[in-house]
């Protein structure tokens, strides 16, 4: 559950949707929502999550998850709240220090996780959080790409990450 460099990213899925987001900033310090338009990525869509940043309390809500991030949760994510179905408080605290960390600076995230704690078979797979900012400045939502390994399903996981040939 690392937190890498983006130097350190091996997936090109992820390396994608941080060049696709980073693209649409246009000289402000954030992307706002707006500037994202799925019919530019679609072979991201599947490993998206879009999530609210909610504050007082801090929390996240998902707004949509894509369908291989359902595929390899087991359910669908859309709706719930940051942490739904992650019982140990060790992860649980994780991902909110990790999703606050992104809320408050601004900055994006990129890691390395496996599925081990959720009580299931091992999938290691690389990630990142891209904060969004309908005024380019204060995050309110937040566009994460998780990056599964090629063939992997629950229970499997194979050393070369999906669309690793892709160049779109």
């Amino acid at each position: 559950m690392p937190l890498i460099e983006f130097s350190a990213v091996t997936s090109p899925l992820v390396r994608k949707g941080q060049a696709y987001w980073a693209g649409k900033k246009r000289g402000r310090r954030l992307p706002a929502r707006a500037d994202i338009d799925p019919t530019e990525i679609p072979n991201l869509l599947p490993y998206l999550l879009l999530s609210d940043v909610l504050r007082d309390p801090f929390d996240i809500r998902f707004r949509l998850a894509g369908t291989q991030v359902v595929a390899m949760n087991n359910f669908d994510l859309t709706g719930k709240r940051l942490n739904a179905g992650i019982h140990q408080p060790e992860w649980r605290d994780y991902w909110l220090q990790v999703y606050r960390g992104v809320a408050e600076s601004g900055e994006p995230a990129f890691g390395a996780d496996c599925y081990a704690y959720r009580d299931r078979s091992h999938v290691d797979f690389e990630w990142c959080l891209l904060p969004l900012a309908a005024d380019g400045e204060t995050v309110d939502m937040i566009l994460e790409v998780e990056a599964y390994p090629e063939g992997a399903r629950p229970g499997s996981g194979l050393p070369y990450y999906v669309a690793a040939g892709d160049t779109r």
